[in-house]
């Protein structure tokens, strides 16, 4: 064995050694940074979270491009608005948007259900919260978040506000692979959490609907205009085509179901929560809790042989004291 592994050896054990000499301070933050973490776990707010997949429907993708090529052979109509595709880039672009969410919020009336706490459910309004004051100002200043300080007696969060909670609460993401889209919503309370993709399900596909049912009816009346224009029996076939077409979407946007998206996975109330992870935060609480002990093991026992070499000096010093007192005593 080298001289230098030897010395490593022994460097480890003298730490080692220190651990076990102060091991009761070690086991006492140990033991406490353990248990405060466990209380700690009790106060936290369980997170549940809701999902849905959904994925264009079927023939989507398709329509507005036929429809582009028949205008294209008739010389080009100038005003008719072909009815969009149902690419999953709009569907996000609407899931995302402020238009959809507003009518989410307002149709489904889910201002007091976002800020239960500020609602008071047996005097059907909002609770009090005082703008001037000492009391109005600590609570605006400790409020963590920013929606629940909406100031006013008693007017409520406003739209704005519930924008932003939601914007909190839902998620959506894409998988180009699959054409598939993932919506997520978080909340403390898992039944919330389900309904309000539903909720959101529910509102998309009665705008995309709408609007395919509006873009449908304006594009039928100019055609029906252009028709009346037109000489050439070739042009006047192609014209009951595009209308025909039209017709048929107009159709298909009354039927609603899987019109604009098929839900591959619908929404269910969860039964687990996704944070917080209690277990890793108790383990992480140990670890750095047992870190913290060893840390004060070595501190302590620097600070004891700091103390005993400076009592070693002293005495050491009276010592020498003594010594010239005897000299000079004899002499």
């Amino acid at each position: 064995m080298s001289a230098t592994s030897t010395q490593k050896e022994a460097g480890v054990m003298a730490y080692l050694l220190i651990i076990w000499k102060w091991r009761m301070y070690v086991a006492l933050f140990f033991a406490a940074g353990t248990i405060f973490s466990a209380i700690g776990t009790f106060f936290m707010t369980d997170i549940y979270r809701a999902s849905a997949v959904i994925t264009p429907a079927a023939g989507r993708e398709t329509g507005g491009g036929e429809m582009s090529m028949v205008a294209q052979q008739l010389g080009g109509i100038s005003g008719i608005t072909f009815p969009a595709s149902r690419p999953s880039s709009e569907i996000i672009g609407l899931l995302n948007s402020n238009i959809l969410r507003e009518k989410v919020i307002e149709t489904h009336n889910l201002l007091p259900l976002l800020f239960s706490d500020n609602w008071d459910a047996e005097m059907k309004g909002w609770k009090q919260v005082p703008d001037n004051g000492l009391t109005g100002r600590i609570k605006r200043l400790f409020i963590a978040s920013p929606a629940e300080a909406y100031g006013g007696s008693n007017r409520g969060p406003s739209l704005w506000d519930g924008l932003r909670e939601l914007d909190n609460i839902v998620k959506v993401s894409a998988s180009a692979k699959d054409n598939t889209i993932a919506i997520y919503a978080e909340h403390r309370d898992p039944a919330f959490a389900s309904r309000v993709i539903e909720i959101l399900l529910s509102t998309l596909n009665l705008h995309m609907s709408g609007e395919a049912k509006r873009v449908a009816q304006t594009n039928k009346r100019y055609l029906v205009e252009q028709l009346g224009a037109a000489n050439d029996p070739f042009i006047r076939q192609k014209i009951y085509n595009l209308i025909a077409q039209q017709i048929e979407v107009y159709m298909m946007s009354e039927v609603k179901e899987n019109f604009a998206f098929k839900v591959i996975d619908p929404p269910r109330v969860p039964d687990r929560r996704v944070r917080p992870g209690k277990a890793r935060i108790v383990e992480a609480g140990a670890a750095l809790s047992l870190l913290a002990g060893v840390l004060a093991a070595l501190v302590l026992e620097f600070a004891s042989l700091l103390m005993a070499s400076q009592k070693a000096a002293a005495g050491d010093g009276a010592t020498s004291e003594l010594a010239v007192d005897e000299e000079t005593g004899s002499d």
